[in-house]
This record gives C-alpha cells, sequence and structure tokens, in this order.
C-alpha cells in the first residue's frame, strides 16, 4: 500500500546519491522483491525481519562491498533467500522515538510488539502465517516487554500504548503479566490490543480476566468476528465459533472496555443466510460493540486458502484465480458470489448494520485511541 510513496522517496533520494533499502517480513514473496527492485534509486530489498541485522545491512549498502547478508536482495540478483525468522526477541533494542514529531500529533502513544507471529496462526485465509514473521510463533519475556513500557514512559513520559500483536493473548504469561503489573510499571497507563477468543483451552479472556484487564489500562479490545455463520468460521479454522465471541463482548463490555471487531464476505461457500448470521450477530449485539469492519474476501499467495484453491479448483467453483498482483501482494480472482442478487441484498442488510455501529459516538479513554488501528 505504501509503493508510491516509496517511489517518490526513492527518486528524490536518488537525485542525492542517497541509496535506499526497502524491506520487511512481508517481502515472501521472491516476484514481488524483484518487482520493487525495478523501482529506480532502491539499492536493495531486505526480506526478513531486519531488526538485529539493520546496522550490518546499511553498512554494506552504504560501502557498496557485497558482505553476504541473508535475506538481503540487491538488483541483479536473480534470486534471493528469506532471513530465517528471528528467535531472540528479548535482546533486541527499544525502539528510539526522539526524533518523532509528537508535537505534530494529539497524544503519544507508543506502539508495542510483544511477539511475532500468531500463537493460533492457522486461519487459512491469515497472510502472516507464511511471512517471515509468521512462520512461527515466538515471544518476548513478560519482564522485557513491561521493561519497554517503563523505559519509553521514562524516555518520553508516554502513558498510552498500543500492542500491536496479532493476537496478545498468544503467550498468556505476557498478557497475565500486562493485567498484573502495567499499572505498577506505568501508573494511569492506557493501552489496546487485539486478541483471540479461542475455544480450545484457556485464553484468559474471563469477565474476572477483563475486569483485571480494564482496571490495569486495558479501554480497547479487537477481535475477529469474521462471520456470524458456525459453519463459515469453522471453514476459515478460526478456532472459535459465535456464542464465545458473544459472551466475550458481553464480559467485555461489563468490564468497561470498548469492543471493535472485524467481518470477511465473500469466503468460499457463503450464502446469504451466512451473511444474514452475521447481520444477526451485530444487531443482537449492537448495545456491546462499538466498531465492526467489513472486509471483502482477499487472497494472499501461499495461504492456506490459496494453496487449496490452486490445488483443487473444482472444489472453489465460484473462485476464479487470476495471477499475483506483483504491486498489491494479493492474488487477483473473481468471485462469484458477489453477483448473486441474494447475496447483494444480504450484504446491503450487514453494511446497514454495520454503519449503524459505527456511527456510536465514543467515549472515555477509547477516543483517545481513535484513529489508532
Amino acid at each position: 500500500m505504501y509503493r508510491e510513496a516509496c517511489e517518490l522517496i526513492c527518486a528524490e533520494a536518488r537525485a542525492s546519491g542517497v541509496p535506499v533499502i526497502v524491506g520487511g517480513p512481508m517481502f515472501s514473496v521472491p516476484e514481488i522483491v524483484q518487482e520493487w527492485l525495478r523501482i529506480p534509486g532502491i539499492s536493495a530489498v531486505y526480506a526478513g525481519e531486519p531488526d538485529a541485522h539493520l546496522p550490518k545491512i546499511v553498512e554494506e549498502t552504504i560501502s557498496g562491498e557485497a558482505i553476504p547478508i541473508a535475506g538481503l536482495i540487491r538488483p541483479g540478483d536473480e534470486a534471493g533467500e528469506i532471513h530465517p525468522p528471528l528467535t531472540d526477541l528479548d535482546n533486541i533494542a527499544f525502539p528510539d522515538y526522539s526524533d518523532f514529531p509528537w508535537e505534530s500529533y494529539p497524544n503519544k502513544i507508543i506502539p508495542i510488539m510483544t511477539g511475532r507471529g500468531c500463537g493460533w496462526g492457522v486461519c487459512t485465509f491469515c497472510s502472516d502465517v507464511f511471512t517471515t514473521s509468521g512462520r512461527t510463533f515466538r515471544s518476548r519475556s513478560p519482564g522485557n516487554v513491561l521493561e519497554e513500557m517503563r523505559h519509553q514512559h521514562m524516555k518520553h513520559g508516554a502513558t498510552l500504548f498500543t500492542f500491536l500483536d496479532l493476537k496478545l493473548n498468544s503467550n498468556p504469561d505476557v498478557w497475565k503479566a500486562l493485567i498484573d503489573h502495567a499499572q505498577s510499571v506505568v501508573p494511569d497507563c492506557e493501552w489496546t490490543a487485539s486478541v483471540h477468543v479461542n475455544t480450545h483451552g484457556e485464553n484468559g479472556l474471563g469477565l474476572e480476566d477483563l475486569k483485571r484487564a480494564r482496571r490495569a489500562g486495558l479501554s480497547r479490545i479487537t477481535t475477529g468476528l469474521e462471520s456470524g455463520s458456525r459453519k463459515i468460521i469453522n471453514s476459515m479454522a478460526r478456532g472459535t465459533n459465535p456464542d464465545a465471541l458473544s459472551k466475550f463482548v458481553r464480559n467485555a463490555w461489563d468490564a468497561g472496555i470498548s469492543v471493535r471487531m472485524t467481518s470477511i464476505i465473500g469466503y468460499p461457500g457463503e450464502t446469504p443466510d451466512d451473511v444474514d448470521a452475521t447481520t444477526a450477530f451485530l444487531d443482537k449485539h449492537f448495545k456491546y460493540i462499538d466498531r465492526i469492519v467489513v472486509n471483502r474476501l482477499s487472497i494472499s499467495p501461499l495461504t492456506p486458502l490459496a494453496n487449496s484453491i490452486q490445488r483443487n479448483p473444482a472444489k472453489f467453483p465460484k473462485i476464479h484465480l487470476k495471477d499475483l498482483d506483483l504491486e498489491t501482494g494479493l492474488l487477483s480472482h473473481d468471485n462469484e458470489t458477489f453477483v448473486d442478487k441474494g447475496h447483494q441484498v444480504a450484504v446491503t442488510k450487514l453494511l446497514k448494520s454495520a454503519h449503524r455501529i459505527n456511527r456510536k459516538p465514543l467515549k472515555g479513554a477509547s477516543l483517545t485511541f481513535e484513529g489508532v488501528m
């Protein structure tokens, strides 16, 4: 999504003789790497998590010496390898926001990621399961996470934090440590998180857990509804169900936490009845949900869903895959589901229900984080 901005940066840098490196964990598809290497001004693409290697990558690029660095791919290289996932996350330095223009923002909100990947990690549509950050789940220690909160508070006076983890409760020890110690580490802190309402074992999201989390500063929580249809949720391998999600949103609301959810339309096998089930869930829980995002299904390469369609297209008669779009990193496709009149009517009802929820005014600490993903 930032390709155009990167092209403009590369043009400016090239005119000044400044080398440019782009990259990150999403550069895991060789064809996409080669497409980016064709942008004038790019010196190299790094496929991997650069945290521990960035100084060496920069030194190599400035010197022009071909120092072998796994994951670093230069123009003219026929292929390249992805750097293995980082393992010891506690040894990664805390981000330094000293030069960030805090004065341009209404609130000083520090992003923190406690782990890489997802503790569940099997949802069929999720692109994170194949990127370098998602091929395995790795977590920082609870003490290291709390120490970063303390560090950013002491250095920048920050009391607002947004946790970027796909599912913050992937590591129950980190989740419990935040609930137990966040306020003692940073008094009066407020924070946001995304979680997985897992029905396979303890997930730390019971009513008492959420009440403690709110007392610890958790003001907004996000989870994936994706569909109100049990059939579709099972097809997605979500590891949850509508009953568990219903209980969760009610408990979060009772605990005083603002709830946000995501949903997907157009998943293979979806019927108007399945869409209606999502609408019914939203209508039934209107009181408890502050925001809902409705996403049209996208298909990323190498995901379980993409692999299944490519191996056996006859099982997915309404999905017609095309070539990989090298600019978006998605598999272009036609979805006949969306031209079905009954499905269109059902989606219209769903969007009206979502709009009704999204018009609700935000208040309290949740408003503080408005605009933060």
